[in-house]
């Protein structure tokens, strides 16, 4: 059975998930997977924005992972 594997992930690892709306404004409905999906590419910056902020966010301040350890990470990953 296929699915999202998101929920086992984060069973073992720390992880955030986010929907960002970028459906057209002319009402029509157009699912994913399919040969009329498009977007609202208006929608683009703010998504690029709430991911580099999670970076930045991230490569700052280390993330808290459940042994309750600090995973210390610099601007260059080491």
């Amino acid at each position: 059975m296929g699915g999202e594997d998101f929920g086992f992930v984060t069973q073992q690892l720390p992880g955030a998930m986010f929907f960002l709306g970028c459906a057209p404004s002319d009402g029509v409905q157009r699912d994913l997977h399919t040969p009329i999906f498009e977007i609202d590419e208006n929608c683009l910056p703010i998504g690029t924005a709430i991911l580099a902020q999670s970076a930045i966010d991230f490569l700052k301040d280390g993330i808290s992972v459940r042994n309750q350890t600090k995973l210390e990470v610099d601007a260059y990953g080491s």
